[in-house]
């Protein structure tokens, strides 16, 4: 087994990110990163694709191979808009085929 490691940053500010959801896709392992943006993965020697995800960042993923073990810096990008969920009856036009299924 090989120790993948390493910090997730905000690209915008620097900062360290807390909370991230870290997986790798091909043998299913994950974690999440602590209050300083580090993160650890024993993971087995050849290909790895690791997405990092949480609310408000878009998703990054990164291919690599591992050989030995490695440190990543990895920086999310805060999200430029967040999906609103709007209710049923905030959208003018449902709004209008319930009255009308209601007749």
């Amino acid at each position: 087994m090989v120790l993948v490691s390493g910090t997730v940053l905000n690209q915008n500010s620097g900062k360290n990110i807390e909370n991230v959801n870290i997986f790798e896709s091909i043998s299913g392992i994950g974690t999440i990163s602590n209050q300083n943006g580090f993160f650890s993965l024993m993971l087995k020697p050849g290909n790895a694709k690791i997405v990092f995800s949480l609310e408000g960042f878009n998703e990054l993923t990164q291919k690599i191979i591992v050989k030995n073990d490695t440190t990543l810096s990895v920086s999310m990008v805060p999200a430029t808009h967040l999906k609103s969920k709007q209710k049923e009856t905030d959208n003018p036009k449902t709004a209008e085929m319930l009255k009308k299924s209601r007749k």
